[in-house]
């Protein structure tokens, strides 16, 4: 008994410390996706978006210019739809041609506060022969490069 109680404490630790730091992964599950998402995606073709989602938590990267969708990444937590340009232009660009290696080698970490509201993301990425991530951080209603890495292997 002293042991389980041990152990379900650590897990309730471990889980209280991953609680603001979870990863969203690429969804195709658009049918449960909030209406605010739906909306930005309804009138877009499908291969110009890429949809990310945990918890209540959507992030939807736009490539192409549509009519009602400007490109960038839409972000839609607690505080409701955020709209960001681009973080790195080039970076982005590229990430979106050539594409992820598998849908789990592209991901977000996210941060949250106690009020649901993200604060900071974390890009990590695997395309092609490189890897690395993204930290950014929500300042001024921009995303803001704060660290990257880059790994590029030869092949």
């Amino acid at each position: 008994m002293k042991i389980l109680k041990i152990l379900l404490f650590q897990l309730f630790i471990l889980t209280a410390c991953n609680a603001n730091g979870i990863e969203a992964f690429k969804s195709k599950e658009i049918d449960k996706a909030p209406s605010t998402v739906k909306n930005l995606i309804k009138s877009t073709d499908k291969n110009c978006f890429t949809l990310y989602n945990v918890k209540k938590i959507w992030i939807l990267e736009q490539h192409c210019p549509e009519k009602n969708t400007k490109q960038g990444i839409y972000l839609i937590d607690a505080l409701g739809k955020r709209k960001f340009n681009w973080y790195d232009s080039a970076f982005n660009n590229w990430a979106w041609q050539e594409g992820c290696n598998s849908d789990k080698d592209c991901y977000y970490k996210i941060t949250i506060n106690n009020n649901g509201e993200v604060t900071e993301l974390a890009y990590h990425f695997f395309i092609n022969l490189s890897e690395g991530f993204y930290k950014l951080k929500i300042k001024n209603n921009k995303l803001i490069v704060s660290e990257k890495k880059i790994i590029d292997h030869p092949s």
